[in-house]
């Protein structure tokens, strides 16, 4: 029997390889006293919807451009002059009782997510776009069968996956902050 994998959703992994420098730590913080509360949720996001747009995220900034051109190429390998670049990117501040429902990124060609600090045992669940009209549970869950991906994220780590993905954050059990940077892009060229 031949198998073919048809339509697969490509998510890039990538990190940092350091740990957060002093001044990036010092906007996270500031940046944290400036938020709006999600009160459905109970966790804060950034007002400011430029954080990399901050020359102390510089560094940073430039890594995730640099992997976002790197997921660009290897997985559209656009045949004419194309290139996305970062048009809004927030902080999320959640802790271990919040959760972020499932959401997708609207008006986005793809998104990512940075941590630059993480509990332990923290996820972003990606979930299957579309839907069977009739689901057979499976005895052992593989590419094919899994309708939710849970993808393990540690201090660090860059994910970064087309916007129309659906994708959650769900609880988790240390009592720690668990931060986030997100950002979307767009697509500009020929």
């Amino acid at each position: 029997m031949i198998i073919k994998s048809l339509f697969p959703t490509a998510v890039g992994s990538f990190n940092i390889n350091r740990t957060v420098l002093d001044t990036e730590w010092d906007f996270i913080m500031e940046t944290s006293k400036n938020v709006k509360d999600q009160s459905v949720n109970i966790f804060n996001i950034s007002k400011d919807k430029r954080v990399l747009d901050d020359p102390r995220f510089f560094e940073i900034r430039r890594f995730i451009e640099k992997s976002v051109k790197s997921y660009f190429n290897e997985v559209y390998k656009p045949k004419n002059p194309v290139e996305l670049y970062i048009t809004e990117s927030w902080l999320n501040y959640m802790n271990d009782t919040n959760v972020l429902h499932l959401h997708n990124h609207t008006n986005s060609f793809v998104s990512g997510v940075f941590y630059p600090k993480m509990p332990d045992n923290c996820y972003l669940t990606f979930i299957k776009n579309g839907y069977d009209t009739i689901v057979v549970e499976p005895e052992e869950y593989n590419d094919y069968n899994s309708y939710t991906w849970r993808e393990e994220v540690k201090e660090g780590d860059l994910l970064i996956f087309p916007s129309k993905l659906a994708h959650a954050v769900d609880k988790y059990s240390e009592d720690k902050t668990r931060i986030s940077l997100a950002f979307n892009t767009f697509v500009k060229g020929d």
